[in-house]
């Protein structure tokens, strides 16, 4: 088990801007399933029970595009820091996609270049973590989250999820920022770190994830010195509704404390969700300056992690990014 508290003021995290590239064209699970293999139970499974409605997915567009228009969007909101940041980041769950910055358009020669994934679906929070330690004052580092859901062994995790195209883009920076990062933990289940995503490797899986995601959160507002009651929102990775309004009941908090709307709009979307669900959450009015919010995400063999939002109180040198995706 791994976390950290990080510090506050001048030397804590803050996510001073983020953008999203989701595309335009989507499926539905039943337009999806020939595709995919799914039967017709399958399909009541995952849209009427799980509540995956609709899937953005275009095989036309390239990673690279995806990763670009991400970053394009984060550049128009922050030049000079997206140009002059010092690290780029590109945290995905398939182990190799890319080189993390190949081909975008980055200055490459000020920046380190590093690829995270060994947390899958749980790599963006976890870069959040890295970052504390690497940056120093008055440097950034930008933080694309996400991939594509290129094949259909990649969209189906069985009996869970479908997965999405979509990419989320952070500048992260030590000092004030939009979302100020109070602390990143981690849990590791070793029983299950050789899954490589086929049944027969997780028996266990589906019955002990619950128990699992609910201890990780205890563990991590412990840490945080933060209650459950304290959190104005839970944002999480959009596996299925199911299992969050199953989350929800066993934290004891109503479903409505768990931010679940873009589970039918973008389905899962990688690692990227947990930062998709913190834009639009914000966007909504749902959170508000001196809020707590949780980003919670599960990545295969069973690793989850947490970073604990603190919405900070505007001054009038800072206003509300349009963070609309």
């Amino acid at each position: 088990m791994k976390g950290r508290r990080q510090a506050n003021g001048a030397d804590g995290l803050a996510i001073r801007a983020m953008a999203a590239a989701v595309p335009d064209k989507v499926q539905t699970v039943a337009q999806a399933s020939g595709d995919l293999g799914l039967n017709a139970m399958q399909v009541k499974m995952f849209s009427r029970l799980y509540g995956l409605n609709r899937l953005p997915f275009d095989p036309e567009q390239s990673l690279g595009g995806l990763l670009q228009a991400a970053l394009d969007a984060l550049a128009a909101k922050a030049p000079d820091d997206v140009a002059n940041a010092r690290y780029v980041l590109h945290c995905h769950t398939i182990p190799m996609v890319r080189p993390p910055a190949d081909g975008l358009g980055l200055n490459l020669e000020a920046a380190e270049d590093i690829s995270v994934t060994m947390a899958h679906c749980a790599s963006g929070l976890v870069a959040l973590d890295m970052l504390q330690t690497l940056l120093a004052p008055g440097e950034t580092a930008v933080v694309l989250v996400g991939e594509k859901a290129f094949h259909p062994r990649v969209r189906v995790i069985r009996d869970n999820t479908l997965m999405s195209d979509g990419v989320a883009a952070l500048l992260v920076g030590k000092g004030s920022g939009r979302w100020q990062v109070l602390g990143t933990h981690s849990t590791h289940d070793g029983a299950y770190a050789l899954s490589r995503g086929h049944p027969r490797e997780e028996p266990g899986l589906t019955a002990d994830y619950v128990g699992f995601v609910v201890s990780h959160i205890h563990s991590a507002l412990q840490r945080f010195g933060c209650s459950v009651a304290a959190l104005r929102m839970i944002l999480p990775h959009n596996v299925n509704m199911i299992s969050w309004q199953a989350i929800a009941k066993a934290l004891g908090v109503p479903n409505a404390a768990v931010y679940t709307r873009n589970i039918p709009r973008f389905g899962h979307c990688f690692g990227a969700d947990p930062f998709l669900n913190l834009m639009d959450a914000d966007a909504d009015g749902q959170l508000a300056p001196g809020d707590k919010a949780l980003c919670v995400s599960v990545g295969m063999g069973m690793t989850a992690a947490s970073s604990l939002i603190e919405i900070p109180p505007l001054t009038p040198a800072a206003s509300p990014l349009n963070t609309t995706i």
